[in-house]
C-alpha cells in the first residue's frame, strides 16, 4: 500500500549518525506540496448541509472524473479528514474505484448516499447512525475539518480538499 501524505507543513526529527555516534540532531519543518493534477484524472468534492436540532450535518459527495479514452480500473482513493484546530488526522479511509472512459464515478459505498458525513454539534451530538455511510466524523462548534481526497491510478495522481464548515460559515 502506498502512503499518501496530506499537503501541509510537518515537523521532522532528524539525527545524523556516523559509526553509531550521534553527530547532530534537530527538528525541521518540511513542506509537503499538493500533488500536481494530471491532465486526465480529476477529483471533485461538494457538500450539502442540513440543520437538525443543535447540529449541522454535512453530506460530502465526491467524484472521480476520467477525461480520456480508456477504462481506469482500480483507481486507489484515500480520504483523510483533519481537525484544523488541533492539526490531528481524525479519520482515514481507502477504497478502489473503476471509472469508464470520458465518465465520472461517484465516491460512495451505497448509491445516492454521501461519501462521508460530518456532524458539527453545537451541544450534544445527535447520536444518529448515518448508516449505510461509513465515513463519519463528529465534532463540536469550535471545530473545522479539512476533507482531503487523493486518487492514484497508474502514474497519475489527483488531489482535492474541502473545508467543513466552509470559512464563511465558521462561527
Amino acid at each position: 500500500m502506498d502512503w499518501i501524505c496530506t499537503p501541509g507543513e510537518y515537523p521532522v526529527k532528524v539525527k545524523v549518525v556516523e559509526s553509531s555516534r550521534l553527530l547532530d540532531e534537530g527538528t525541521y519543518l518540511v513542506k509537503v506540496s499538493p500533488p500536481e493534477t494530471p491532465e486526465n484524472i480529476y477529483l471533485k468534492l461538494e457538500y450539502e448541509m442540513e440543520s437538525k436540532n443543535t447540529s449541522d450535518i454535512y453530506g460530502i459527495y465526491g467524484y472521480i472524473i476520467n477525461k480520456e479514452a480508456g477504462f481506469a480500473e482500480n483507481v486507489s482513493t484515500n480520504l483523510t479528514v483533519t481537525n484544523e484546530r488541533t492539526g490531528k488526522i481524525v479519520f482515514t479511509s481507502s477504497e478502489l474505484y473503476d471509472v469508464g472512459e470520458y465518465d465520472k464515478t461517484p465516491l460512495w459505498t451505497w448509491p445516492d448516499y454521501p461519501y462521508a458525513v460530518i456532524e458539527i454539534a453545537r451541544g450534544k451530538p445527535l447520536r444518529e447512525s448515518y448508516m449505510p455511510v461509513k465515513n463519519i466524523v463528529i465534532g463540536g462548534s469550535e471545530d473545522c475539518f479539512k476533507v482531503n481526497v487523493t486518487a492514484r491510478w497508474k502514474d497519475r495522481l489527483a488531489s482535492t480538499e474541502l473545508l467543513i464548515p466552509p470559512r464563511e460559515e465558521n462561527r
